[in-house]
């Protein structure tokens, strides 16, 4: 259900869209501390001029452009543009907010399923958008459920993953050689609880990918073991493309999840192009502070918010629950590597810095399936590593 929150005079509660929430659905994969925050925070901005009718330079106004993000980890990169920019932001489900934004283009800024929507483009089923950024690279895990005997991925056992056509459910099929079949839930919050209980519908689960920060947050609280926390699927993703001779030899630490499209008629508006840039720069600061940092500038100036009531009640960190889909506390616990229970750097899977994402698909397609971007649907904002 899309939840609007607008800026009153002095109080707002915000708007709906990830991989791993805690309390709400998401097909992408889910406290305290007063951590001060910089100036480096503050979103860069860039000044174009343009020729006024006489004849003196006047700069070009940024115009509004909304944005359109699904719940769980990849919002929380939106904190520092939030900050500045509250009415301007909508995160919710993937498949009731996300997915007809992306479809029907009302947002001028989408995030969502990098792969899925190349297919999509590729088929014509997604017209007005051009692909800008890959947000992040993979925060899944696999979690066994104490079923299987062995505790080894065989045909005959059952896995659970969740979305629909995940492209970590085609990762984990590859790294694992598994000719079985994986049922798909709808979201990480249904995953998560299927890691659990080991129960699907009553039948018997073995395997699960599960997606942070929920997976921290259920070690957390006692509901999943530790120690049955098996791999990072990326740890063995890069390690089989390794062996495979992909990307000159050096593998891949990363695979597509969640991409920043922007929509085509705004990039070729002025306003709203310097507007995007602005946003793009605090996204990729964010992006940056997570990957290398714990995430700490981009989570202190959440909480600075939090405690001056930008998100809801004054100094309850829950509510940026309404807002990003997942609480505060869930994601510090998960991007702080002596907190997330197994000492994962960068758990959340943000990425540090622009990667060639048509190399990757190119080189995976016979693996994985996904085709490559047209380069008519690269954005102007786009740039390859």
């Amino acid at each position: 259900m899309k939840k609007t929150y607008l800026l009153a005079a002095a109080a707002l509660a915000s708007t709906l869209v990830s991989c791993g929430q805690t309390s709400s659905s998401s097909q992408l994969s889910s406290m305290n501390g007063g951590m001060s925050v910089s100036s480096e925070t503050s979103v860069p901005s860039s000044t174009s001029e343009e020729e006024s009718s006489s004849g003196q330079s006047s700069e070009v106004q940024e115009s509004e452009i909304s944005v359109v993000s699904p719940e769980g980890a990849p919002s929380y990169a939106l904190g520092n543009y939030y900050h500045d920019h509250p009415s301007r932001v909508t995160v919710g489900a993937p498949a009731t907010i996300v997915r007809p934004a992306i479809f029907n283009g009302t947002a001028d800024v989408v995030i969502f399923d990098a792969a899925n929507t190349a297919k999509l483009m590729k088929g014509g089923k997604v017209t007005d958008y051009n692909f800008a950024r890959l947000l992040t690279g993979g925060n899944i895990y696999l979690v066994k459920t104490g079923n299987d005997e062995d505790s080894t991925v065989d045909a005959d056992d059952s896995v659970v993953s969740f979305g629909t056509g995940s492209i970590f459910t085609s990762v984990f099929k590859a790294v694992e050689n598994y000719a079985g079949t994986i049922t798909e839930v709808a979201d990480a919050a249904a995953a998560i609880s299927i890691a659990a209980t080991g129960l699907n519908e009553g039948n018997k689960v073995d395997y699960v990918l599960v997606a942070e920060p929920t997976l921290t947050a259920f070690i957390k609280n006692g509901k999943v073991k530790k120690e049955n926390v098996m791999y990072r699927l990326n740890d063995k993703w890069e390690e089989y493309t390794k062996e495979k001779g992909m990307n000159s030899g050096k593998g891949y630490s990363y695979f597509l999840q969640a991409g920043v499209f922007v929509k085509k008629e705004s990039e070729q508006d002025e306003g709203k192009k310097k507007a995007i840039d602005a946003f793009l720069k605090s996204v990729d600061a964010a992006a940056k502070d997570f990957a290398t940092n714990d995430g700490a500038v981009t989570m202190g100036r959440i909480l600075s918010d939090v405690q001056m009531g930008l998100y809801g009640e004054v100094s309850n960190p829950v509510e940026t629950t309404k807002v990003f889909g997942v609480a505060y506390a869930a994601v510090k616990n998960a991007v702080t590597e002596s907190k997330n229970g197994f000492g994962q750097k960068n758990a959340l899977g943000f990425l540090e810095g622009a990667v060639d994402v048509n190399s990757f698909l190119n080189d995976t397609k016979s693996l994985l399936g996904y085709p490559a971007f047209d380069e008519a649907n690269l954005s102007s904002f786009y740039t390859a590593a």
